[in-house]
Formats: C-alpha cells, sequence, structure tokens
C-alpha cells in the first residue's frame, strides 16, 4: 500500500525563520508509520487532547486514534492522531 493523501492546510511565513503551519490526513502503511514516528522522535501522549481550534473542519480524531506527540525540545510542534488498525493518520505540525 502507497501513502495516500487525502487532504490537507498549509500556512508559511514570508520571513526567513521558517515559521509554519501544517494539517494533513494521510493513510500510510505500517512501515511509513513507523518511520515517521522514529524520524520525528514521537511520542504517545499521557493523555487525549482536543484538535486545536483553528484546525480545518476535516481534521477531527475520532474516539480511535492514538495521540503521539514530539517530544519537548524539538523543532516543531507536532501531534499525531493515528488509528493503528486502518492507518488513516491526522497529523498538526507547527513552527513559530
Amino acid at each position: 500500500m502507497d501513502v495516500h493523501v487525502v487532504q490537507g492546510r498549509y500556512w508559511e511565513s514570508p520571513h526567513w525563520s521558517k515559521e509554519f503551519e501544517l494539517y494533513i490526513e494521510i493513510y500510510a502503511p505500517k512501515d511509513w508509520r513507523e518511520r515517521l514516528i522514529k524520524g520525528n522522535n514521537l511520542q504517545r501522549a499521557k493523555e487525549q487532547r482536543e484538535a486545536p481550534a483553528d484546525a480545518p473542519g476535516w481534521f477531527r480524531p475520532d474516539g480511535k486514534m492514538e495521540l503521539l506527540m514530539a517530544k519537548p525540545g524539538s523543532a516543531a510542534d507536532i501531534e499525531l492522531y493515528m488509528d493503528t488498525t486502518s492507518g488513516h493518520l491526522l497529523l498538526h505540525a507547527v513552527q513559530l
């Protein structure tokens, strides 16, 4: 199975400091998800949280999704909502 991008929203500041915000919905196979988690130092969140208030209407994690987050001190703040059964991912990344 290939990675399938369903939809996304991206904003980038014209400022030289590389400020951005990304929302993306994808379906991905297990090996790709594992590389994403390891490559971004993601860890299971201690508690679930709501999607950001300014998230697009389609960015709505359901109760089956596990939340992983970037470790403190990472370059970008990343929240990954993942359904490990279906491979459905909702990813929010921001660097301001």
